[in-house]
Parts: C-alpha cells; structure tokens; sequence
C-alpha cells in the first residue's frame, strides 16, 4: 500500500450553477446526481482498497458540489464515518461559493471541510469567462460568498485562472486579493483539456514571455508585502529549488494517487480531467463501475495496465528530453491527451508556458535575493 495521501474526486453532480466559458466539463446542463447509495459504495470501496494510500482526502468536485442540499452531505458524510472504522480522511469541496448560505456554513465548520473557491481576481476579469447561462457576470455572488467565509472564520484557499489577456493586470490581480484578504491563492492556465479545446495561450506568439513578465511583477509585490498573499506554484517552486532538488511526486501521473468517480460509480485513475475523455475524443479511460469491479481489482486489469504503459512512456520521455524533470516528474495526462490525442509524449503547452516559466522566474529570483544577501518572503 502507498504511504502516501489519496485524493479521491467525486462528481455529486454533473451540473454546475454557472457556465464558465474555459470549463473543461461536458454535460454542466444536466442534472445527473449522485445518490447515496452510491455514496456509501464509493466509501466502502475505497476503505477497502490496499492499493490506495492513507489517508484519504476526499474531494466533491466535477460539477458544483453545493448544488446538492446540505442534507445530502450530512447523510453521506455519516456513512463515509461509519465505513472509515480509524483510517484517516477529511472531505473538501471546489466550488464557486455562489450559493453558500448559512447552512453551508454549519455544515463545513461542525465537519472541518476544506474549501477551495474559484474566482479569478477583479471584476472585470473574473466576469469575462465566469458567467451565469443568461451571460450575466457572476463576481458580485461569489464576493457574497466569500464575505460570508470570512465573517464566519472558516479558512478557505483560492483557484484563479489566467488567460492570456489576465497577464497584462498582475497588479490589480495581486490588489484584488491582497485587499480582500485572501492569501492562499493558485493560479491556473485557461488549459486544452475536454470540452475546452482552445486556450488564450495557444494564439499568441510567445505566451512564455508574457507570463515571465507576469510572474516577475507577482513576485516584486509580493515583496513588497512581505509575503502576505502566497501563491503556491511560487512557494513550492522555491522550496524545490533551495532543498537542492525537484519535488517531483506527480501526482497525476501516478497510478492511484487519485481516484475519480463519477456520479453513476464509473471510475478512473490519474488526472480528474480524464474522465471526461469520452465525451470529446470517444476514447474512455473508465476502469470500471463500483458495483462491478473493485479498485483493487480494476488495478490488475489489462484495461488498467494498457494505459499505464503508455502514461509510463510519456513519463520517460520527459525525463529522457526534458531538463525540467525534477520539478515536474513528467507533467500531466490529461494535458498530453487533449493537446495530442494520447499519452505518450512529452512537452505540452501548460508545462511550456506555466511550469517552465514559473522555474526560471523563481530561479532567477532567488539567485538574485542570495547575491544580495536578502532574506527572501517566498
């Protein structure tokens, strides 16, 4: 068995409240639910399972979780405990905190949710791609959700995503969190992945010289603030580079590191994003339905090992080509199968633009601040 964490991802509902216009999800109009028997039969599975790593951090995601009632949560909640026995887990929802409430707010608190929330910085970006189905901006709900979070003391971190056009404002995107109180903050690329097949970044000439600028200015606020708004690609890019080596556990490219679940019990293995394959390419990275196959068994499959042999080919391409390797261990399935259409190669667009650039700007940084002998708030 792992003796690392297990992210398991599941999809409460193929709907989402909103209509992101860079949403690599299919099917956000139906309202296909997860119910609680399948639930219990996803807890079971997976506190059975000796393939899957302790503890595990489950994560209500692939559509808007809070869609659901809070009286779904509560029940599956209690039999996710009883099929626990004393292996360790903890639940954690992504969501757009549109819709929080009160209630809400009783339920993550009396059961230490975790809360990541999507908001892509000020108003006039945020609004741009993150739009209810009738075209309206969806800003000013998810700041009430955010305002309520923070009245109410319950931590939360931050998922912002950047298209080409975000890059030329890392000012008012560093204003907007540092004035709002959010300091936990993840930027993410507008990526090729299912149903969103263009990227912002793919039509400019060189999207690595925009970001390189981008990030140096985050870099000089963050400065300035004495590091009051971390940034993770950032921090986990230097702590990489002062421990003299790469962390370079990729998660999504390590069998059974994550688990996805679908709202029927179909279950896949590596990057959330693949599972929406299916819907786009015709190609299914499914191993299985719940009721059918166990994880463990689905792990010795030829289904399963077919597709690892091609994820373990694209891994040693890019540890065969790319000088990069120990600071991403191979990059991730998902973006090598909807920029190419399969597994086995190495260099994407994400790994070129975001990755790459976030090593050198945080390399030259710190290369800067030792031959000046400052202290570094990164």
């Amino acid at each position: 068995m792992s003796e690392h964490e297990t992210l398991v991802v599941i999809q409460a509902t193929t709907f989402c409240n909103i209509d992101c216009s860079y949403c690599y999800l299919p099917h956000r109009n139906r309202r296909s639910r997860l119910s609680l028997e399948t639930a219990e039969l996803i807890f079971q599975r997976v506190f059975e399972s000796r393939v899957l790593g302790r503890p595990i951090a489950f994560l209500w995601h692939l559509g808007e979780p809070l869609v659901l009632p809070v009286e779904f949560y509560e029940a599956a909640f209690a039999r996710c405990k009883l099929a626990a026995g004393d292996i360790p887990y903890m639940h954690s929802f992504q969501t757009n905190a549109t819709l929080l409430d009160a209630t809400w707010i009783e339920l993550l608190r009396r059961h230490k949710v975790r809360l990541g929330v999507s908001i892509d910085g000020p108003a006039f970006l945020h609004d741009e791609k993150r739009r209810t189905r009738s075209g309206r901006g969806t800003h000013t709900q998810v700041m009430r959700g955010i305002r309520l979070l923070q009245q109410n003391n319950i931590p939360f971190s931050v998922i912002s995503v950047l298209t080409e056009r975000s890059l030329a404002y890392p000012d008012a995107i560093f204003d907007f969190f540092l004035e709002n109180g959010m300091d936990d903050v993840a930027f993410n690329l507008d990526e090729i992945e299912g149903v969103n097949a263009v990227s912002s970044f793919a039509g400019t000439d060189d999207p690595r010289e925009s970001y390189k600028r981008f990030l140096e200015r985050i870099l000089e606020r963050i400065d300035v603030s004495d590091g009051a708004v971390k940034v993770r690609e950032i921090w986990k890019t230097a702590r990489s580079l002062t421990d003299g080596k790469g962390d370079i556990r990729n998660t999504t490219n390590a069998p059974f590191q994550i688990l996805n679940v679908k709202t029927n019990g179909d279950f896949s293995t590596y990057c959330p994003e693949l599972i929406t394959a299916d819907a786009v390419s015709g190609r299914s990275f499914i191993l299985g339905n719940l009721s059918e196959i166990s994880i463990d068994e689905a792990a010795t499959s030829n289904l399963f090992e077919k597709i690892e042999a091609e994820v373990a080919a694209g891994r040693e391409l890019c540890r065969a080509q790319c000088e990069y390797w120990d600071f991403c261990g191979g990059g991730s399935p998902s973006n090598k199968f909807f920029e190419f259409n399969r597994l086995d190669v190495a260099e994407t667009l994400t790994c070129r633009v975001h990755l790459k650039t976030t090593v050198d700007v945080v390399a030259a940084y710190l290369q800067r601040h030792l031959n000046a002998g400052i202290q570094r708030p990164v």
